[in-house]
This record gives structure tokens, C-alpha cells and sequence, in this order.
């Protein structure tokens, strides 16, 4: 359908619906002959305070799919990590905590506000995160029996930082500050808090599983397969 500010249109493919917003632009810097304007679900329009808002609405499986937090060319227990990471941040944000206050949705595209989400054009292009997601299906980070958003960043220079000391948090015990062997020539990129993308990498190309990671920079986590 057509109205004053999206152009859309779905396509069944292979039995699943791929919306595509034609006048939606998302171009990525490497490559401006790509455009991630495709997404799995379904598409809700809404006015907000005079201003169209698109909502995708998809099963936190089929969002993974479209993760823009891994490369498909990392290492393969590093993409788990992240995925099963991403995912206790949806599932946390989705089933236990509003993150964007009486907004119709539960996370924002952004990595800077939440989780960079690309769609259906970064599930194409990026089989193996698909893999991962697949491979880990349903699998989360629990902390007393209980499902935790988990934090993660890009690298730090030697050590982790602790959540309390970024962001004040004097509930996560699991989120303490944690020697990062991997990342010693390294310069912090990110927050710092949780896991460190290039210890991850270290720690995979060492032979750890995504387990062993997770439960290394998370010291006291379990992982708790919730479906």
C-alpha cells in the first residue's frame, strides 16, 4: 500500500513475507549499492504526535536473523556469544522491562539506543550469524534464575569495566570488572562493561567455546534454554 510518507509492498518468498519500503533509506558506508530496507513479520503504522512511525513486528528468532552486532566473517563461538547475548537483551526488553517507556515498540534499530538491526537484507548476507542463531536457538543468560540483559562492546585495553562504575548498577554482580588478555594492545571502543568483543575473538581462536566465554566475562551466569 501507498500513504503520505512509506512506500511499501510484501512479497512471499519461499513461504516467508518480505516487506520492502521502497522510499526508505539505509545504506550501508562500504557499500551504497545496498539498501536494508527488506524485513521479515509484519509492518505497523502508527501516527506519533503527527510523525508515521514503522513498526516491525517479528519473533525475537526471525529478528536475530538481521543482527547488525556480529560479522558474518568472525569467528563462529564469537557469533554465538553475541547472539545468545543479544538475544537475553531482547528477551529481557521485550518480557520483563520497558526500555522505551510507553512506546508501542520494545527495541530501537540503533546500536547506540539498543541493538543495530538491519533485517532481512543482513540475513541474506550474513549465513553464518544465521547459523549461530540457529545453533543457539533459544538459548539465553540467566542470573538466579532469572533472564539478565547482558552488555556487551566492542574492545577494551587490558581489563573490563564493572557496570557499577559506568553506570552505577548495584545489582549485577555478574557484571564486574574482568582481566581481557586478548585486548592488552588494544584501545577501549564502547561502554567497557560485560563482554569484550575482542577477547571474544581471542578466547574463540583459543578454542573456547561461547559457553566458556560468556560465563568468563559473566562470572556467576548460567545459560538457560527458555524455548
Amino acid at each position: 500500500f501507498e500513504n503520505q510518507n512509506f512506500q511499501l509492498d510484501k512479497l512471499d518468498l519461499h513461504g516467508e513475507g518480505v516487506w520492502t519500503v521502497h522510499n526508505y533509506e539505509n545504506r550501508p558506508g562500504w557499500n551504497k549499492d545496498l539498501n536494508d530496507n527488506r524485513f521479515l513479520g509484519s509492518l505497523i503504522a502508527l501516527n506519533n504526535n503527527l510523525q508515521l512511525e514503522l513498526i516491525n513486528h517479528l519473533p525475537i528468532e526471525d529478528y536475530l536473523y538481521g543482527l547488525g552486532e556480529v560479522s558474518n566473517s568472525a569467528e563462529v563461538e564469537k557469533m554465538k556469544t553475541i547472539i545468545v547475548a543479544a538475544r537475553s537483551y531482547a528477551y529481557f526488553y521485550t518480557q520483563h522491562q520497558r526500555k522505551f517507556g510507553h512506546s508501542r515498540f520494545d527495541l530501537d534499530d540503533s546500536p547506540e539506543r539498543s541493538q543495530k538491526s538491519l533485517g532481512y537484507g543482513m540475513q541474506l548476507r550474513s549465513p553464518q550469524v544465521v547459523a549461530a542463531v540457529k545453533a543457539t536457538q533459544g538459548e539465553m543468560v540467566s542470573f538466579n534464575a532469572k533472564i539478565v540483559k547482558v552488555p556487551y562492546f566492542n574492545q577494551s585495553a587490558g581489563r573490563t569495566k564493572s557496570a557499577e562504575s559506568v553506570w552505577g548498577w548495584k545489582n549485577t554482580p555478574y557484571l564486574v570488572s574482568r582481566p581481557d588478555p586478548y585486548c592488552k594492545e588494544t584501545v577501549f571502543k564502547g561502554h567497557g562493561v560485560g563482554i569484550s568483543g575482542c577477547g571474544a575473538s581471542g578466547m574463540a581462536r583459543a578454542n573456547f567455546d561461547y559457553k566458556a566465554i560468556i560465563q568468563y566475562y559473566l562470572p556467576g551466569v548460567k545459560l538457560a534454554k527458555i524455548y
